[in-house]
């Protein structure tokens, strides 16, 4: 029975001790949780932004340089702005060339949707549409897209999680062992106190391979199926480029300027149609108001009139 005890003890130790190591481990690499990131944007004036870190641990941490042999972990995120004339079609389309990929809508955003042009110089169509691809079609998609409207910005991300990854799956390992361990000796354990102590212990393993088991699936569909998400807004006219020269920058604004004025026309002519109604109600009231108080007033200035002629009769 004492060696049973002095068994469990140095057990309980043990597991204590690796559950110490592996969390100070785990918050070593929440504060390093991607061994690298690169992000590009582009405009559509066809400037490019390249930002790229690397993780200090990059050059120093040598426990898992066979990771790449087990397979890289990559992320890939992509923000794609878009503006077009036809936002209905243009949704469809899009909809349609993520499915065909074997995507699908992660969730969505739309607003204006059939809605028309009331004079205004913008349209009414928005939406934010965030899509999941699969990771081998992400690079396709990023340069298909243009083919259903003006890309206006582009901007992507990508998140080398490998060594994080692989540190995270022998954790899992490890857990599962002592696991393991721990219900060898919760089946020979006769003591009431020995097993609240193993149960306990046992609880707390098992809280752990649940959180890492719940990290590692997040990763896997992160990695599976890359995250792109697509701002459709329906414009009047597409987007010009900026002008280089300044002929062409004084074209377009008497371009901008001619079209400015058009739309302030409209404004007046559809603002007047809309209280052409409402002025017609507002002369009718008053008509029958005049009239009604004409009446009345001719009335009185007849009656004093013969009241005048009564008074000179007599």
């Amino acid at each position: 029975m004492r060696r049973f005890k002095k068994a469990l003890t140095i057990l309980i130790a043990g597991v204590f001790i690796m559950a110490a190591f592996l969390g100070c481990s785990s918050a070593k690499d929440s504060s390093t949780a991607s061994e690298g990131y690169a992000r590009t944007t582009t405009t559509a004036a066809g400037t490019v932004v390249r930002e790229t870190g690397k993780s200090p641990e990059d050059s120093s941490n040598d426990s898992f340089q066979d990771s790449e042999n087990l397979g890289e972990k990559m992320i890939y995120r992509a923000r794609i702005f878009i503006e077009t004339i036809e936002f209905a079609d243009t949704l469809k389309g899009i909809e349609d060339y993520v499915f065909m990929l074997g995507g699908f809508i992660e969730s969505s955003s739309i607003s204006g949707l059939g809605e028309q042009y009331e004079g205004s110089s913008s349209a009414r169509g928005y939406a934010e549409i965030v899509f999941r691809v699969p990771a081998a079609q992400y690079g396709g998609l990023m340069e298909n897209i243009k083919q259903y409207g003006n890309v206006t910005s582009q901007t992507s991300w990508s998140e080398n999680i490998t060594s994080s990854y692989y540190d995270l799956d022998g954790r899992l390992r490890a857990y599962r062992t002592s696991e393991e361990r721990l219900l060898e000796i919760l089946k020979k354990a006769n003591d009431v106190k020995d097993i609240l102590d193993i149960e306990r212990e046992l609880a707390s393993v098992r809280a752990n391979l649940e959180s890492i088991t719940t990290q590692l699936k997040v990763w896997d569909s992160l990695v599976n199926y890359s995250t792109v998400t697509i701002v459709v807004r329906e414009v009047r006219r597409i987007s010009a480029l900026e002008p280089e020269t300044f002929a062409e920058r004084l074209i377009q604004t008497i371009e901008k300027s001619f079209l400015a004025f058009m739309d302030f026309i409209k404004g007046i002519i559809i603002v007047i149609i809309y209280i052409i109604p409402y002025a017609l109600i507002l002369i009718v009231i008053f008509f029958l108001i005049y009239k009604v108080r004409g009446h009345g007033f001719l009335k009185k200035k007849a009656k004093a009139k013969n009241d005048r002629n009564n008074k000179n009769d007599v």
